[in-house]
């Protein structure tokens, strides 16, 4: 949930930030980071193009809503077993909840400002539902002398989403620095927060060198009222290609392996709870995971020579077997590793799956629709992932029935309006969230500061 600045630094990777939607869109890596083979796990990590699905589906815009001219809306939650999802629209700090059918349209039934700000640039930046009644949001804190960040703490604050106290606080409690992400374990247990921190140098948000990136392990087993942070894993140390820095993350159905995408190394870094535990038992503070405990996978670069900048990573199972997916939003790749951290498959979207009325990034040291966040869902027996487009204001569809071979099912627009050709600023619209049942797919657009719903 990125957006670039270039800084030519010779032969030195360039860093990443959380810019808004009025700075630059970058990220070039002109000779920067240069590696051989990068991220090849024999034929794993060789990027393949997309072949098509025999299970495709016909995705359809249905209704689309623009929340405020600067919401951010950023990320969209479906709540489960119904036709519903929650919005979290970052910069406004605001949740607001929606309902759809084919009668009644889009409708907004609930909203509130569920977070007062400190300053105006502390955000929401992410969310994830505890259960139908309960949402848990990750809030940054920017601390200001005049206009120097002196700090940049973050919180996990639960949110009621009853009809009587929708927005409501149930229980907030620090984790690490500029929380971007948080997911939380299927049995209801864990919850685990990426602590990105969005690097100490000056291109970043959090220029503050005692800030760590982090994540941060929260137990959920008393529920949300007495949730607290058992264990904070450090990842500051760095590869040769940029520092380690915590962009999203996924646990696995066994509700203790766990994914995080490293979005400044374009690496994706795999553990399991029980040894977090088992190390916190004996460590106070943070904690440095023993080498063994933890694999960290390079992801590969593109043929044009553009690295991943791994952004969303889901979760998945099939066939009895478990992957983590994780969207390159710098080389349009969907990457797909098992629980060992090996690389099974890297597919690319490219001009043979998007419509040319589709808008794009013409600049070449980009992405051209730069794929940002993934949900999964199940239809018919096929188990699908969609990924948000951001250059393209759109969403697409792969078919993971074999997850070594994902193929194309399918694509669609979204937003109220777009451009139709590639230019320097692609989308108007810039789809980020995404949520998906067998029958919906929504997406929250940062961009339109609106959101969308497509149907089958």
């Amino acid at each position: 949930m990125k957006k670039f600045m270039v800084l030519a630094l010779a032969l030195v990777l360039v860093g990443c930030s959380n810019e808004s939607d009025d700075e630059k869109d970058g990220g070039n890596q002109e000779n920067g980071g240069n590696q051989e083979n990068g991220g090849n796990q024999e034929n794993g990590g060789k990027i393949q193009n997309l072949a098509m699905s025999s299970n495709l589906l016909s995705l359809t815009s249905a209704a689309n809503q623009v929340t405020g001219a600067s919401d951010n809306a950023e990320i969209i939650r479906v709540i489960p077993d119904t036709n519903e999802a929650v919005l979290i629209s970052s910069k406004a700090r605001t949740i607001a909840k929606y309902s759809y059918d084919e009668k009644d349209g889009l409708k907004r039934e609930a909203a509130s400002d569920a977070i007062a700000a400190k300053n105006d640039d502390d955000e929401m930046t992410s969310g994830t539902l505890l259960d139908k009644d309960t949402i848990l949001v990750t809030h940054t804190i920017l601390g200001k002398t005049g206009d120097k960040i002196t700090s940049c703490e973050g919180e996990l604050v639960a949110l009621s989403l009853s009809e009587a106290e929708f927005g409501s606080e149930v229980a907030r409690i620090a984790v690490g620095p500029m929380p971007d992400a948080v997911s939380i374990s299927p049995n209801g247990k864990w919850a685990i927060t990426a602590d990105e921190r969005d690097s100490a140098a000056t291109w970043g948000k959090c220029p503050v060198e005692s800030a760590v990136p982090s994540v941060t392990l929260v137990d959920l087993s008393e529920g949300a009222a007495k949730m607290k942070a058992v264990a904070r894993i450090s990842f500051a140390g760095k590869s040769e290609y940029g520092p380690r820095e915590p962009e999203y993350v996924a646990i696995a159905s066994d509700n203790d392996t766990v994914a995080v995408t490293l979005q400044d190394s374009n690496e994706v870094a795999i553990f399991s709870i029980s040894e977090v535990m088992k190390q916190s038992a004996s460590e106070s503070g943070l904690i440095e995971l023993n080498e063994d405990a933890t694999k960290i996978t390079m992801l590969p670069v593109s043929d044009e020579g553009l690295y991943t900048w791994p952004d969303g990573v889901l979760a998945i199972d099939v066939k009895g077997s478990t992957y983590f997916v994780a969207a390159g939003e710098w080389n349009d790749t969907i990457v797909t590793l098992n629980k060992a951290g090996e690389i099974v498959s890297t597919v690319i979207v490219r001009e043979t799956e998007v419509p040319s009325s589709y808008p794009c990034m013409s600049d070449a040291s980009s992405p051209l629709y730069s794929p940002d966040s993934l949900a999964s869902f199940v239809r018919d027996g096929v188990t699908y992932v969609a990924a948000s487009l951001r250059y393209a204001g759109a969403v697409i569809a792969l078919d993971f029935t074999d997850p070594t071979k994902p193929t194309f099912a399918g694509i669609a627009k979204v937003g109220e309006k777009d451009a139709t050709t590639c230019s320097d600023s692609a989308s108007s619209v810039r789809p980020e969230g995404i949520s998906a049942t067998s029958s919906l797919i929504w997406t929250a657009n940062e961009k339109e500061s609106s959101v969308s719903v497509v149907k089958f």
